[in-house]
């Protein structure tokens, strides 16, 4: 029981930090329309990275105005990252499309799409507020402005191996829906195993 009690409160530790970026996360969360919380989702990281290259860009002026040539190749690959990024986040299929109509997800079938939500929100808006500071920084000319481009640019690679993750969580719930659609025709008993088939999945295993 206080592993259970210990798990929710940290649960809505998760939602409440992504409904502070995403106003219309908690409607759609409550409701368990997951298609529209994985649109919402990725429309506010796409909508905060393209903020970040703005801020990006800002950067790579400054940087060049101060003529130091290594800093601006370096900030060219961050911003070459970014939009490969950019392509994974707006093309990626919204939830898998289908699972979301074959079958009813479970709160413990969510559990791993619902933190990787919130590292990515919470990911991309770090991202920005570092960008920003780094901005500000070097026009005021105190910061050691490679090793801080170096620290960003990590934080890039770590956003890109986060939807990484994320897609192999949603290709683990696609992947426990296979088998379900397969047995369609089965005979009218079937249905009752089905539940419990689909907890032996990716999310069935976790404690």
């Amino acid at each position: 029981m206080p592993d259970y009690m210990q798990k929710s409160k940290e649960d809505r530790g998760i939602f409440e930090r992504i409904a502070l970026y995403i106003p219309g996360y908690r409607g759609y969360r409550e409701k368990n329309i997951r298609r529209e919380i994985d649109r919402l989702v990725r429309s506010h990281i796409a909508l905060s990275i393209k903020e970040a290259k703005t801020v990006l860009s800002d950067l790579k002026r400054q940087i060049m105005e101060n003529g130091d040539i290594d800093s601006v190749k370096s900030i060219e690959r961050i911003n070459t990252k970014i939009d490969t990024y950019m392509k994974s986040i707006e093309s990626a299929e919204s939830g898998y499309s289908g699972i979301w109509e074959t079958m009813k997800t479970t709160e413990s079938d969510l559990d791993g799409v619902v933190e990787w939500d919130e590292k990515l929100v919470v990911g991309s808006e770090e991202l920005k507020a570092a960008l920003t500071k780094l901005r500000d920084d070097v026009d005021e000319g105190a910061t050691d402005v490679k090793k801080d481009i170096r620290a960003i640019e990590k934080y890039v690679d770590d956003l890109r191996d986060g939807l990484n993750e994320r897609k192999l969580v949603l290709k683990g719930l696609a992947d426990s829906v296979a088998p379900a659609e397969e047995e369609a025709p089965a005979p009218a008993a079937e249905p009752e195993e089905e539940p419990e088939k689909k907890k032996r999945g990716l999310f069935g295993r976790r404690k």
